[in-house]
C-alpha cells in the first residue's frame, strides 16, 4: 500500500458565526500576511546560506546547524517571524514557513549556479492552514461545514471573534466532492494541510487528503501508446497485445456546433463594429467574448481530466509500466480531430496521474512515426487523403515497400508502441 496526496477544491459559501464582511477582511489580511511571511522566509534562507558559506570559507568545513546555533533553518525562520506576525495562528505560520523553506531547499542549487532566480511570492498566494487547524463536520440542515482556526488569541481580539474556530459552510457541487468530504469526515481518508485561495472575488478551500492505494504489478516492457487521432480524439494501443481503445468525439463535435460558431461571430462583430459602439471601455466590450473563452477553456480542461484518467486506467489494466505520448509541439493541429486543443494541459494531467501510480511517461517529439511503415519499417511511405469525416481528414496509409494499407492513425499508434526507437527522441 502506498499513500497518495490529492486535492479537492470547495467554495466557501458563508460563515456560520459571523458576517461576510468580517470574514472577507480576515481572509484578505491573512492572504497579505502569508505573502509577507513567505517572502521574508526566503530572505532569511538567503541570509542563512550566506552564513554557511562564510563559515565554510573561514573554517574549511560545513556548519552544522544545531551544534552551532541550537536550531535548524526552519527554527531560525520561525523564531524571527513569529513575533512579527502575532495575529496569525502559530500552526498556520509554521506551515507557511515550511512551504517556503522546502522551496528554497529545492531551488537552492540552481539559484547558486545562476540557473534560477530567487523565489518571489506575489499577490494572491494561498493562505496556509495546518492540518490540525481544520476540522470537517455536518451542520444544521445537513450542511457541509469546515471549522478552521485562522487567528491567534491576539488576532481574535483584534477582529472581534469570541470562539477559536471559525465555522464556514462550503458548497458541495457534485457527488465526487460529497464522497471525498464524507470519507475524510469518517476517517477513511486522512486530512492534510489545506489552503484558502481567492479567485474572481470568491474564496475557495483547497483541501488535501491522503488515501492508501494498492501497489500495482506493472511491467516496464509493456508500453501504452497514445495518438491524437484524425478521425477520433484519441487512439490507444499496446505493445504486447493487438487490442485497441478509441475515444468517441461526439461531445467535442456537439460543443463546437454550439459554441464555436457563436464565438467566431462575436469576434467578427467586435472587429467590424462602428464608432457608435465604443466608449464603455475595452474590458466591458469584450466581456462576452472573455466569458465564452472561459467556457471553452473549462470544457477542454474538464475533458482532459476524463481523457487522462482513461489513459492511466488503461495502462494499469494492461500492466503497462510506460506511456508513450506525442509531444504537443509536433501534433498537426490542422488535421487532428481535436484541432486547436489544450494539449500541454492534457500532457501534464497524464504525467501527474501516472506518476502517482509509478508509471513512466515518455513524450516523443518527432513525426517519423507517421511516415514509417509499422510492418516493414520503410520510411517516406505514401499517405493518401480519402474523404472528410466529422470535419477532419480521414487518411489512408499505403506502404510502397510491403503494400500495407491501413489508416494513418492505426499505423502511427502502432509505431508509438515500439520501445527505444532511434528516430524517436524524448523531450
Amino acid at each position: 500500500m502506498t499513500q497518495h496526496i490529492r486535492v479537492m477544491q470547495y467554495q466557501i459559501v458563508k460563515p456560520c458565526n459571523g458576517d461576510w464582511s468580517t470574514l472577507a477582511k480576515v481572509l484578505s489580511y491573512l492572504q497579505n500576511a502569508t505573502r509577507q511571511v513567505l517572502n521574508k522566509t526566503i530572505q532569511l534562507c538567503w541570509e542563512w546560506q550566506g552564513f554557511g558559506s562564510d563559515y565554510k570559507r573561514k573554517f574549511g568545513e560545513n556548519a552544522v546547524d544545531r551544534e552551532l546555533l541550537g536550531y535548524s533553518l526552519f527554527g531560525f525562520c520561525y523564531h524571527q517571524l513569529r513575533q512579527e506576525f502575532p495575529l496569525i495562528h502559530s500552526s498556520n505560520i509554521s506551515q507557511s514557513i515550511q512551504r517556503a523553506v522546502l522551496r528554497w531547499n529545492s531551488d537552492a542549487p540552481e539559484i547558486l549556479n545562476g540557473v534560477k532566480s530567487v523565489p518571489c511570492y506575489k499577490r494572491g498566494v494561498g493562505v496556509d492552514l495546518h492540518k490540525d487547524t481544520v476540522r470537517l463536520k455536518r451542520g444544521k440542515n445537513n450542511e457541509f461545514v469546515v471549522s478552521m482556526n485562522l487567528l491567534s488569541l491576539i488576532g481574535r481580539k483584534e477582529f472581534g471573534f469570541k470562539s477559536a474556530a471559525l465555522d464556514t459552510v462550503i458548497k458541495v457541487a457534485d457527488g465526487r466532492q460529497r464522497q471525498i468530504f464524507s470519507r475524510v469526515l469518517s476517517g477513511e481518508y486522512g486530512l492534510g494541510a489545506c489552503q484558502i485561495v481567492c479567485h474572481k472575488r470568491k474564496w475557495f478551500l483547497q483541501m488535501r487528503y491522503k488515501l492508501a492505494v494498492k501497489e500495482r504489478q506493472l511491467n516496464s516492457n509493456h508500453i501504452l501508446a497514445v495518438r491524437m487521432g484524425i478521425e477520433r480524439p484519441l487512439y490507444i494501443a499496446f505493445s504486447h497485445t493487438s487490442s485497441r481503445v478509441t475515444l468517441n468525439g461526439d461531445n467535442v463535435t456537439a460543443f463546437r456546433k454550439k459554441f464555436m460558431a457563436r464565438y467566431a461571430g462575436m469576434i467578427r462583430q467586435k472587429t467590424m463594429q462602428g464608432g457608435g459602439n465604443i466608449g464603455r471601455g475595452k474590458a466591458k466590450r469584450f466581456e462576452r467574448i472573455e466569458s465564452m473563452r472561459t467556457k471553452i477553456s473549462g470544457f477542454q480542461k474538464s475533458l482532459n481530466h476524463k481523457y487522462s484518467r482513461i489513459i492511466v486506467e488503461q495502462a494499469v489494466l494492461n500492466r503497462c509500466g510506460t506511456i508513450q505520448i506525442e509531444s504537443p509541439n509536433v501534433i498537426r493541429r490542422q488535421t487532428a480531430f481535436l484541432g486547436n486543443w489544450a494539449y500541454f494541459d492534457l500532457k501534464r494531467k497524464v504525467e501527474y496521474k501516472a506518476q502517482q501510480l509509478g508509471i513512466k511517461v515518455v513524450c516523443l517529439k518527432t513525426r517519423d512515426y507517421e511516415q514509417r511503415c509499422s510492418q516493414c519499417g520503410h520510411l517516406n511511405a505514401v499517405r493518401e487523403t480519402s474523404k472528410v469525416l466529422s470535419g477532419a481528414y480521414a487518411r489512408s496509409f499505403f506502404c510502397e515497400s510491403c503494400g500495407l494499407l491501413t489508416t494513418v492513425d492505426e499505423n502511427a499508434v502502432q509505431n508509438l508502441t515500439l520501445p527505444n526507437k532511434p528516430v524517436m527522441s524524448q523531450d
